[in-house]
């Protein structure tokens, strides 16, 4: 009994967990994989509405664990970093990325942000290209794939548009919730009910021809 409960705990926290994280940035049915240098491959994107960043992911081909670790980053326009992780084969997954949570960060319209993972020959771990079947979160709009050879975490630079993304480095995001319209208060409506009222009601002046 105790086993059962535990099992019914533990799922529930787990699934708890994904719902709060948030919605990946980018999903897709099916991609070419590879790579043949140590790169920082990744995309662009930009924004419509206000994000949440709450995690940064690296791409796991079948989902069937990572053979090392993959240092991530996250850009703005001017290439300063706003965000890095390290993303190991026990971080926990959502869709084909493992992912690392961070404090969540911020993002608006009106910029154009890159994010990139760090492939290496050795751990190998493949980034995808050539996805199809490719989804965004809402209010994000993938942009120019990206991608800086070199064995050092760096800010990727955009490349052709063609293939949607190199998709090794990712992100996690969470829509921020648009400010509430003001309705109108009903006190309001009730004062200027009862004024008219009043006018309404009040004797008109007559007028006396000369």
């Amino acid at each position: 009994m105790k086993t059962t409960l535990s099992f019914f705990v533990s799922l529930f926290g787990a699934a708890t967990m994904h719902a709060q994280i948030g919605v990946s940035a980018v999903t897709f049915t099916s991609s070419s994989t590879g790579g043949t240098s140590s790169a920082t491959a990744g995309y662009q994107f930009t924004l419509s509405s206000p994000q949440s960043v709450t995690a940064l992911s690296y791409f796991d081909e079948g989902a069937n664990g990572l053979n090392g670790s993959h240092p991530v980053g996250l850009w703005d326009e001017s290439g300063s970093l706003l965000a890095q992780v390290t993303v190991t084969p026990a971080s926990p997954m959502q869709d084909s990325f493992r992912y690392v949570a961070v404090p969540p960060l911020t993002l608006l319209p009106g910029q154009v942000y890159t994010v990139g993972g760090l492939f290496t020959q050795s751990p190998y771990d493949p980034y995808a290209f050539f996805a199809t079947g490719v989804r965004t979160a809402p209010g994000l709009t993938l942009g120019n794939a990206a991608l800086t050879f070199g064995s050092a975490l760096t800010k990727p630079a955009a490349g052709s548009s063609g293939n949607g993304g190199f998709f090794a480095g990712s992100l996690i995001v969470q829509p921020l919730p648009q400010p509430a319209i003001p309705e109108p208060n009903a006190t309001v409506f009730f004062t200027v009910g009862a004024i008219a009222l009043l006018a309404a009601r009040l004797p008109r002046p007559r007028f006396r021809h000369a």
